[in-house]
């Protein structure tokens, strides 16, 4: 089974719990902190927030599912799922929730796209 793309290489030469630390250390170095906060009932998120002049306008979520421990004898429960999650911030919400397999950067810059197109918005 393929493994989500990320950061624009491909890893299927790793096992799922080696795929997973190698993309921790990633996600950490570009400023993402791990939670286990079930926000859509993922098994762990990796979130970010995006600040402009002091004030925070939107943040980015990697929310990780892991499938293989739902059905463990079943080849296509061995995996690892990825949805990507951007939340605009106000008092209004205006989210934007995208599952395909793109890399980190390409949502970042899907998310700043999102944000101005929506800005007026909220």
């Amino acid at each position: 089974m393929n493994k989500p793309l990320l950061f624009n290489e491909k890893h299927s030469e790793l096992e799922w719990n080696e795929w997973s630390l190698k993309i921790e250390k990633e996600l950490i170095k570009i400023g993402y902190t791990k939670y286990f906060q079930n926000y859509k009932r993922e098994d762990f998120s990796f979130w970010k927030p995006i600040i402009e002049n002091g004030k925070k306008i939107f943040q980015i979520g990697i929310l990780f599912y892991d499938f293989r421990k739902h059905i463990p004898q079943d080849p296509m429960a061995n995996r690892i799922g990825v949805q990507f999650e951007c939340l605009l911030i106000n008092e209004n919400r205006i989210d934007l929730s995208v599952s395909k397999d793109i890399s980190v950067k390409e949502f970042e810059t899907m998310c700043y796209s999102f944000y101005e197109s929506m800005k007026k918005y909220i």
